[in-house]
């Protein structure tokens, strides 16, 4: 849905701009999530 309508009005080159922006935001998300290496998943 986003996709064909940036394609409609800005061209294929906002295709990759939105996948950069969506790469971004997924490595920051990433970054900021808790080390859980060493400690138990589940609390008994």
């Amino acid at each position: 849905m986003i996709a064909g309508a940036l394609v409609a009005t800005y061209g294929s080159w906002a295709i990759g701009v939105m996948l950069a922006i969506l790469a971004l935001i997924s490595l920051v998300c990433t970054y900021r999530l808790p080390e859980t290496a060493g400690s138990a998943l589940v609390s008994r």
